[in-house]
């Protein structure tokens, strides 16, 4: 056997070994994009329309943003007609972090069930995505009492770097005590959890602002005079 050909024989059975380890290195790169997953049919939507409207710096709304997160098993189809299908539609109205107004509506593969009321402190609804304003259905666990929007009760950054934003019922969110011996706090950021919680709302005319000392950490929020409350 001459070098040249011994060269070539070595490099085939590289190939050879190289496609059994790695199936996916020599097909073309479309093949090995993840087909759309299934809904898991009771709890998650399978598709999602969300109309935002506010006055925000950073925010030009109206806009409405869809999307299909994901499919309905091979029997059904996920409907895009929002009006004929009202059975399996639930819409849900919030007031997200910076006043942003957002009505979410949500389309799912069955008709949707009677859904139990909220208690007080549960977490209603729970939005994830890799925006900060995130408009992805991470879980839906209830239906308030009430007409009123949902209110953001907690926003923080996970371990896969994307942003989970949790609302609550509005008839659960208690007003900041805003008197000078106990003053409330509105909101606390925490940078090392990267985690933002809103324990309460602030009374009309006033606005969540920071409040000394100042914490490179840790920073507390309190509810003074003005016009936009940060905690919405």
């Amino acid at each position: 056997m001459t070098s040249a050909s011994f060269v070539a024989v070595v490099l085939a059975v590289s190939l050879c070994q190289t496609s059994a380890f790695y199936p996916n290195f020599f097909r073309p790169s479309n093949s090995r994009q993840l087909a759309m997953p299934r809904c898991p049919v009771a709890s998650k939507p399978c598709r999602i329309k969300a109309e935002l409207e506010g006055d925000h710096a950073g925010f030009s709304g109206p806009e409405v943003i869809s999307s299909q997160p994901c499919s309905c098993p091979d029997s059904k189809s996920c409907s895009n007609d929002w009006r004929t299908n009202q059975d399996r539609v639930v819409v849900r109205e919030l007031v997200t972090a910076g006043n942003i107004n957002m009505t979410l509506s949500m389309m799912f593969c069955d008709a949707v069930q009677s859904q139990t009321h909220c208690s007080s402190g549960q977490v209603a609804l729970q939005l994830v995505g890799n925006s900060i304003l995130p408009t992805e259905v991470d879980y839906i666990n209830c239906a308030c009492t009430d007409t009123r929007p949902l209110v953001i009760h907690e926003k923080s950054v996970g371990a896969d770097h994307r942003h989970y934003h949790s609302y609550v019922c509005a008839n659960h969110k208690r007003r900041c005590n805003i008197g000078w011996r106990r003053r409330d706090t509105c909101l606390t950021t925490d940078t090392a959890t990267h985690t933002t919680g809103y324990p309460c709302k602030c009374p009309t005319g006033t606005a969540c602002r920071s409040s000394p000392p100042y914490n490179t950490l840790t920073e507390e929020y309190t509810c003074r005079r003005g016009r936009r409350s940060r905690s919405g």
